[in-house]
C-alpha cells in the first residue's frame, strides 16, 4: 500500500507543481525572532536576572 506521502507527491508531480525540500534537509539559522510582549519579556528578564543566566539561556532552558 503506497503510502499518503508517496501518492502526494505523485499527483504533484503530475500536476507540474514545485516539490518543495524535505524539511530535514533544509539547513536552519541559529536565530529566529519572536515578538513577545513588554510585559512577558520584563519577567523573563528578572526571572534570568535572579537565576544568574542570560536572557537567551532561559528561554532555551524553557523551550529545549
Amino acid at each position: 500500500m503506497k503510502s499518503a506521502a508517496s501518492l502526494w507527491l505523485s499527483a504533484a508531480r503530475r500536476a507540474g507543481r514545485r516539490i518543495p525540500d524535505p524539511i530535514v534537509a533544509k539547513m536552519f539559522k541559529r536565530r529566529f525572532l519572536l515578538r513577545i510582549p513588554e510585559d512577558v519579556r520584563r519577567r523573563l528578564e528578572l526571572e534570568a536576572k535572579r537565576k544568574g543566566v542570560s536572557l537567551n539561556q532561559l528561554i532555551l532552558q524553557k523551550i529545549a
